[in-house]
C-alpha cells in the first residue's frame, strides 16, 4: 500500500513523532522511507554573506539530525535516504514528493491555533492541500 513515505523532518519533537510512525508503517509495509527536511532562506537578504550564513547554520544543523535519524532507521532495517531541500517549506515537500513518486507523506504538527495558522501559516495545512498522494498529518504521538 505504501511503498514509499516521504517525511517531512524540521528536527522538532512533532518531526520525531512523524518519524516513528513512519518507521511502524515501514515495517509493516516493507517500505522504503525518504527524509526530507527544508531550509527556509529569506525573501528578501540584505547580504549575500546573509544567506551564505543561514545556509552553513542550517546545514550543520540537519546534518547532525539527520546522523540521528539514519542511526534510527538502520537500527530499524528500514531502506531509507535523506535530503536537504531550500525553499518554502510546504511548496517543496509537495513538489519532493510529486517528482519522486512517494506514496504518502507524513507531517507533524505544531498544533496552531485557526489565528496562528493565518497570521503564521501552516506547512502542514499546505502539504494536506497540495499534496500528489495521500498525507498523514501526526499531532501527537501516544502510546
Amino acid at each position: 500500500m505504501f511503498k514509499k513515505i516521504l517525511v517531512a523532518y524540521d528536527g522538532s519533537a512533532h518531526a520525531q513523532n512523524a518519524l516513528e510512525v513512519a518507521i511502524d508503517l515501514a515495517q509493516k509495509y516493507s517500505s522504503f522511507i525518504g527524509v526530507v527536511s527544508v531550509i527556509n532562506l529569506p525573501d528578501f537578504a540584505g547580504t549575500v554573506s546573509e544567506v551564505d550564513d543561514i545556509m552553513m547554520k542550517a546545514n550543520e544543523f540537519y546534518r547532525e539530525h539527520h546522523a540521528q535519524v539514519a542511526n534510527l532507521l538502520q537500527q530499524n532495517q528500514v531502506p531509507f535516504q535523506l535530503h536537504i531541500e531550500y525553499g518554502h517549506s510546504g511548496n517543496k515537500i509537495v513538489k519532493f514528493a510529486g517528482e519522486n513518486k512517494f506514496n504518502l507523506i507524513l507531517t507533524g504538527a505544531r498544533g496552531h491555533n485557526k489565528i496562528q495558522q493565518i497570521i503564521l501559516g501552516s506547512t502542514s495545512s499546505y502539504i494536506v492541500q497540495h499534496a500528489p498522494c495521500a498525507v498523514m498529518v501526526i499531532k501527537q504521538l501516544q502510546l
